[in-house]
Order: structure tokens, then sequence, then C-alpha cells
């Protein structure tokens, strides 16, 4: 124990799914505090194996096999989105409570029946909205909650990547998803308004797999209105995603632009390390992801409430899919709850 802090208990946890997003998990709770990562999961068994090496853990192929192992009480979902309602159906039944990478999943109703299949289980269950755990987004719900601009009047989001995640996924997700699922849920947690109403255009001359842009006009139930803008269409140069909001409300404007948040490294190969989302500093990750990690575990061991509401999170997917139905139908569709 280092002098001066206190470690509560460690709550043993799992990684299923050790791929991008999968591994970062597993490196953050390797280094957590509250939390110790005693097995990771992945039917690649190479994946699983390295990932396994590196921390010292168990090593799983088979998501039956880990449920049965009652030394882990609770697991971090991070399989691809289709997955999400069979797995953690599985791991529920098991006992596990359950961090889930967003979305929770892909419709409303595989979204449903994980939030059922936990509550009969009597497991807990928390989506892992890393943006809940942004400072800039705490801050700007702060701000927003303490009425320093008043009531919204107008919205403007716009989250931008690079085209290559696109070709990457291949058509397997959709930016929405990927994306604009961040966005969807920052919208009403810091506004804590709801969507009610959306229209969508999307544009395809770069991928060849899927949209490069959709752009939504929404309307809240507030009367306020906004835009959506997620895209994938930025060069594989630019060096960050632009994620950026304007809220103009009633009595000021709140302005959030993350361009200008990070340390930047400029040499042959520019770097830019995000001071708001999470870096590395003393060999150890720091940030939003570890927050929200941190919490999980923290909330489970004293029994207390998660900041992310299982209801927003199926709510952002109800949006999406009304998106959908938008870029369907040429027409608005009602986000009907």
């Amino acid at each position: 124990m280092k002098e001066g802090i206190f470690y509560m208990e460690k709550l043993k946890m799992a990684v299923v799914g050790v791929g991008t997003i999968g591994a970062f998990h597993a490196r953050v709770l390797n280094e957590a505090d509250n939390a110790e990562l005693c097995a990771v999961c992945d039917l690649n068994i190479e994946l699983a194996k390295k990932a396994a090496k590196q921390y010292g853990c168990k090593c799983y192929t088979n998501i039956d096999d880990l449920a049965k192992d009652k030394e882990i009480k609770a697991v971090i979902i991070c399989v691809p989105d289709n997955f999400h309602c069979e797995t953690a159906e599985k791991l529920a039944k098991a006992g596990k409570h359950i961090l889930i990478e967003k979305p929770i999943a892909k419709t409303v109703e595989e979204a449903n029946r994980i939030e059922n299949v936990c509550r009969e289980s009597g497991v807990r269950l928390m989506v892992a909205h890393t943006t809940a755990f942004l400072p800039h987004i705490k801050i700007a719900k702060e701000k927003y909650s303490a009425g320093e601009i008043g009531e919204a009047v107008q919205l403007d989001f716009k989250h931008q990547s690079t085209w290559q995640i696109g070709e990457f996924l291949k058509g397997r997700d959709s930016m929405m998803f990927y994306l604009g699922v961040h966005d969807i849920y920052s919208i009403q947690l810091i506004t804590g308004k709801r969507i009610i109403k959306v229209y969508s255009q999307k544009v395809q001359k770069i991928s060849k797999h899927s949209e490069d842009c959709i752009i939504t006009l929404f309307e809240m139930d507030s009367g306020a209105i906004g835009t959506l803008n997620i895209s994938w269409d930025l060069p594989s140069s630019y060096p960050v995603d632009c994620f950026s909001f304007v809220i103009n409300g009633t009595k000021g404007i709140l302005v959030n632009d993350n361009h200008t948040s990070g340390i930047k490294v400029f040499n042959e190969d520019y770097r830019i390390y995000d001071m708001l989302v999470q870096y590395e500093m003393d060999n150890k990750i720091h940030g939003a992801l570890p927050a929200e990690d941190s919490h999980f575990a923290s909330c489970i061991l004293s029994n207390s409430e998660f900041n992310v509401k299982t209801e927003d999170a199926i709510d952002a997917v109800r949006i999406i899919e009304g998106i959908f139905k938008s870029l369907e139908t040429g027409m608005p569709a009602e986000i009907l709850r």
C-alpha cells in the first residue's frame, strides 16, 4: 500500500473481447486501484493468449467456460455490437455484473432483452458511455444545469473521423453506432431534454462500404432544434478526430472544440495527446475510460448508483433507429417511447 492512499477491496473482473478497445480496458483494469484483471476471453486464441501473458491472468476462448469461473464477479463486454445481446445474456445468467461497451445493442429490442435478463438475474448493468466521464461534457452539463446560458434554442454537434475507419469496418458497423451514439447521448445528457423528431440525409462518395456523412436535423421536447453532423470523411493525415459542439441559449452560448485540448508534438509523425480524453503519464493511462472503469468497480463494491442510466443508453439506440428510418423513407421520423 502506498503511503497516504487507501485502497478498497478490488473487484475481480474479466474482459470479453480483447481487440482494440478490449485490449485498452484490459490494460486499464491491470492498472486500477479498485479492480483486478483476473481473465480475458476472445475467440481469437492468439489475441487471448497475448493479453493473458501480458497481464498474467487467465485465458479463455469460450464464453461458457468464462461464465463458470466463480472467481470473476464482473465483466467488461467488448465484442462486436452484433454479439452484445447473446454475450450479455449468458454472462448475466451466470451471475456476472456487466459493463458493456456502447452501443448497448444494435436494436432497441435487443437492448431491452439485455436490461431484462440482468434484472431477472440479479446482476447490475452499466453501458460504457465514456462521454459521461469526459471533462468537457461534465462541465458543459454542470454549466447548462446551473442556467448559465439559459434554455437551449439551437444546437450544433459535429463528430468526424478518418475515412479509413469506415473502410476497415467494411460495412460491419454504421458511423451512427461507432461515432454518433456518443453525440446523441451527450446532447440529452447535457440538456436533460429528449430528442423527439429527426430528419436525416446521407452522402457516399469516398467509401466503398458505407456512407461518408450523415447529417440530421433534430427537434427536442423543449422546442429547441439542432443539427448532428456525423462522418468519417477526413483524410488519414488529419491528426485527430473532430468533436465539437455549440449550444445557443436564451442567455448565452456554450462552445466546445477539442482541437485545442491536447499536447502536440511536431516531428515526422505528428502526434496529439488529448488531455481531455485519455493520455499516458508515468507509464499509466489516465482520462475518461479509466474513470469509467473505476466508477463501475466502485459502484459494484459499494452498491451505489451508476451515473450512466441504462434507459438513456437505450434511448440513444432508439434515436439512431429513427435516423435510419428517416434515411430509408426520406421523411422526418418521430422518436416513439
